[in-house]
């Protein structure tokens, strides 16, 4: 698998419908990404770890989808994370979720 979970409409490699996968650091095992999907298998929301753009550690990014026409996709700056970014993260920290 590369290096990146897959984006979706980008780069013709979808992550799974309605899914979620995390992104781990295969010496350490700790999560570096956690990414959700739509239906159509295009990112929706990442949280990323061990970096911080203003927002913190962990911190989150929205997609956003302004036109069918390519390229379509904009990743947000990022935000503070919220209680549903949260259960996420524990979910993921649980196993809920694939490893890749």
């Amino acid at each position: 698998m590369s290096s990146r979970l897959p984006e979706g409409s980008r780069t013709g490699v979808y992550g799974p419908s309605n899914g979620t996968l995390v992104k781990t650091n295969p010496e350490t095992g700790d999560i570096i990404q956690i990414r959700t999907y739509d239906s159509n298998g295009n990112p929706v929301k990442d949280i990323d770890f061990g970096h911080d753009h203003g927002f913190g550690d962990p911190h989150a990014h929205d997609w956003d989808y302004p036109s069918d026409k390519a390229p379509n996709k904009v990743r947000s700056d990022g935000r503070v994370i919220d209680s549903d970014d949260l259960s996420l993260i524990d979910d993921a920290k649980n196993g809920k979720f694939t490893c890749v």
